[in-house]
């Protein structure tokens, strides 16, 4: 039996002579070995070989990135033995190439030992804040297409010395020792090259930025300008930066300037519609956020973005925000407003809808979104429902504010003449209910919608039609609308003001009023009478004779008056001062009675005491 040495065949165990339990050693003597397993001390053996394979290996490569960084600095100290010392006040930058790191060891800057061993130039840097010479290496400069044709042989002969080097208006010099710290590490301007050059750039170091793009393009390497560009608008910290930007610099890449234009516009330009309209959906209910909410919209408007306000408020207003459904205890049937939040939202839309003067290029855009739509669907919010079993939706006292939103709705599209749309909101505050009838999923309740704008339930309503009539383009739309309604819905709107207003066509209002003799009998009154034409009076009276005796005595007096033919001016005096002296009389008839009865309870007391 031989023993092999554990430096050729791991301590196995080799037979003389091979059989079919044995097979030979696969190391390197190919004679036959024990099937056995190996014993304790051979597996030791093998161990130790291992570890020290690993560390031979481990050692070598130590041995040659040591090597490499060795050869680096030779070069570096070649190159600052070259250094000529700045003269006095003069700020001289040498430019070291940066330290090998293990990558070197595979062959990434291959280019350096040619880089590195090619003669040194001495640049004299000039910029407008301080002038300084920096070594570089010719190979790193001729990486430069400007530089090649500058290093050329017949341009060399005729300059000795320093090769000055005038940046572009308004770089600093630190931009200089960017650029060729990127062309050291960088055989060709790709992207990402910055961040292999170990560029430190951060927040407020864009002048830097656009230094050095500017220039990269001057030495003619646009994929390094064109990523320069790129990374100096990310750098932008403050307006103030993008302002001295274009202060400093004669021209700016495309890029940045539309930056710094959106940054002295103001970033609440930016912001859409309906980014606008949530914000103020979100602030109507929150006091104090809506100061905060005004100032954002207040800044997109001035910005150049009135119509995105204008759309957001309206946005906002149809969302409801300030729609307060009362807890089930109080009771389900009355919806209650939040005032301050409708009154807030409403201030928005007297600011940024409700204006009378509108550019020309906004025109057709303005007339595109109107208030019409949140009008109607509040027309429509009530729910009133036949059976006692289904809770109502119905609108307390606090409605009142948004009538009177209604109202000045109605005389802004008045002022501006927009006839269709006044149309429109006009029937709509003179329908008692807008949308019809439905009928409950249970079948047995019917569900009607009263309008809760309707011009009959608010007293402010009552001054508001006359002040429509006063515009001339409003005045035809109101009355072919008032000429449209049935005598009953004319009669609620035709109040002594509003007939005064008319004037004229008050004839033809009336003519609507005699169709119907009630409606006429409950509409008429002395004042109202002797308020219309000869014409009209004539006409109103023959319908009120058939229900003469159920007329008050003032009203058929009237009535006998005009049919009788004494209808003159006089007479309407006569009429009105026989009122007054009745009306008169029966005050000084109640008083002397109230004045007896005090006397006799007087009486009554003394003679009880005496």
């Amino acid at each position: 039996m031989d023993v092999h040495q554990p430096g050729k065949c791991g301590g196995h165990v080799c037979l003389p002579g091979a059989s079919e339990q044995t097979e030979k050693c696969p190391r390197f003597c190919g004679v036959p070995i024990s099937a056995s397993k190996p014993t304790l001390p051979n597996l030791a053996v093998e161990l130790l070989r291992r570890h020290h394979l690993e560390a031979l290996q481990r050692l070598e490569a130590e041995n040659a990135a040591l090597r490499a960084q060795l050869a680096a600095q030779k070069c570096a100290s070649c190159c600052e033995a070259h250094e000529e010392k700045p003269s006095a006040g003069e700020l001289s930058l040498t430019v070291d190439p940066p330290c090998v790191v293990p990558e070197a060891v595979d062959g990434t800057f291959s280019a350096w030992s040619s880089a590195l061993c090619s003669p040194p130039v001495q640049l004299r840097i000039i910029a407008d804040d301080v002038s300084m010479t920096l070594t570089v290496h010719k190979a790193v400069l001729q990486r430069s297409p400007y530089f090649q044709a500058r290093l050329a042989e017949h341009w060399m002969r005729e300059s000795a010395g320093l090769l000055p080097l005038r940046l572009p208006p308004g770089c600093p010099a630190s931009a200089a020792s960017l650029v060729f710290r990127h062309l050291y590490v960088q055989e060709k301007s790709t992207p990402g090259g910055l961040a292999r050059s170990g560029a430190q750039l951060r927040l407020g170091d864009a002048t830097v930025a656009i230094g050095a793009q500017q220039l990269a393009e001057m030495l003619l390497l646009e994929d390094l300008a064109e990523e320069l560009s790129r990374v100096a608008t990310s750098l932008l910290a403050s307006p103030e930066e993008a302002r001295r930007l274009q202060e400093r610099f004669v021209s700016l890449p495309p890029q940045l300037t539309k930056v710094c234009q959106a940054v002295q516009r103001s970033p609440a330009a930016e912001l859409r519609a309906e980014e606008l309209a949530l914000m103020l959906r979100g602030s109507a209910g929150s006091a104090p956020a809506r100061p905060q909410a005004q100032a954002v919209l207040a800044a997109c408007a001035e910005a150049g973005a009135p119509q995105a306000c204008r759309e957001a408020v309206i946005s906002a207003l149809e969302a409801l925000p300030f729609k307060i459904p009362l807890a089930p205890d109080k009771g389900v049937d009355k919806v209650r407003i939040n005032r301050a939040a409708f009154e807030w939202l409403w201030d928005l839309a007297e600011d940024y809808v409700l204006v009378t003067e509108i550019p020309s290029n906004e025109c057709s855009n303005a007339c595109g979104r109107s208030l019409l739509p949140f009008f109607t669907g509040l027309a429509r919010a009530q729910e009133l429902h036949s059976s006692p079993r289904c809770p109502n939706e119905l609108f307390d006292d606090t409605a009142e504010p948004v009538r009177l939103a209604f109202g000045a709705y109605l005389q802004h599209l008045a002022i501006l003449q927009q006839c269709e749309e006044l149309n429109q909101a006009f029937r709509l505050g003179a329908a008692k209910t807008v949308k019809s009838p439905v009928i409950h999923r249970s079948q047995t309740c019917t569900i009607h919608y009263p309008n809760m704008l309707h011009f009959g339930l608010w007293p402010a309503s009552q001054n508001l039609l006359p002040r429509l009539l006063q515009a001339p383009a409003a005045r035809a739309v109101v009355l072919s609308s008032l000429l449209e309604l049935p005598a009953e819905a004319l009669a609620e709107l035709v109040t002594d003001a509003l007939l005064e207003a008319l004037g004229a066509d008050a004839v033809v209002v009336c003519n609507i009023l005699a169709k119907d003799p009630n409606v006429l009998a409950s509409w008429a009154t002395c004042k109202r009478l002797l308020a219309l034409p000869l014409l009209a009076q004539r006409r109103l009276c023959a319908c009120l004779a058939p229900s003469l005796g159920s007329l008050s005595q003032d009203i058929a007096q009237v009535v006998v008056q005009v049919l009788a033919g004494n209808s003159d001016m006089d007479s309407k005096h006569r009429v009105e001062e026989d009122v007054v002296s009745r009306h008169w009389w029966r005050a000084l008839w109640l008083l002397i009675s109230v004045l007896l009865i005090a006397m006799i309870l007087r009486l009554s007391r003394v003679s009880d005491v005496v």
